[in-house]
């Protein structure tokens, strides 16, 4: 989530450090940087407790829109709904297939998204196990809008990163499911500028 908003707010920089680089926890940094265009790097890699461990620069990018790789899907499927995100603002089309397993998660993550993406003006279409993103970097939020996050934690961080670079007014509901995952999220976006209001029902 950190690095969409880095990857997608100009002239950023960011550097996370000691994050865990084996080849089944970097699939999405993979197609961000092999099949995107973004401007990603890993330093300082080293093994610790036979874990390769290293720091991930991250720098603004010129993205460019994706037909994702059915054979990179199963190593990145827990970053869809942020990966969606970007392809939402990244001009042209994106193609995603054999991303059934989204619709079983903690929500119908492929409908959730999509429900969402099309309030905001980005046209979808999508399959029982495919989405395809009309990417729109130039879009704005010009009104108020709700967005239900259905208890999906990682639903609720996306639409908040989006609605972060959109700078528009959006309300995520049932925000507190992200304390599952990411119990930090709020406190690290602030950190480095951005602004999240928390309202209790």
């Amino acid at each position: 989530f950190l690095i969409a908003l880095a990857l997608l707010t100009p002239n950023s920089r960011l550097v996370i450090k000691n994050v865990i680089c084996n080849p089944a926890r970097i699939g999405f940094l993979k197609i961000l940087k092999q099949k995107m265009n973004a401007n990603i790097k890993i330093k300082n890699l080293r093994k610790i407790s036979g874990e390769s461990v290293g720091n991930i620069i991250v720098k603004s990018s010129n993205l460019r829109s994706i037909n994702c790789p059915r054979e990179l899907v199963p190593f990145l499927i827990d970053e869809f709904c942020i990966l969606f995100v970007i392809a939402a603002l990244t001009k042209g089309l994106s193609k995603f297939s054999g991303i059934g397993e989204l619709r079983h998660k903690e929500s119908d993550r492929i409908k959730n998204m999509e429900i969402g993406l099309n309030k905001i003006g980005i046209k979808t279409k999508s399959t029982k196990d495919s989405l395809k993103i009309y990417g729109n970097p130039k879009i704005k939020i010009n009104k108020k809008l709700d967005i239900f996050s259905k208890g999906d934690h990682r639903v609720a961080m996306s639409w908040t990163v989006l609605g972060l670079l959109l700078g528009g007014s959006l309300k995520v509901h049932n925000f507190e499911t992200v304390k599952t995952s990411f119990p930090n999220f709020i406190n690290l976006v602030k950190s480095i500028g951005g602004k999240i209001e928390i309202k209790k029902n």
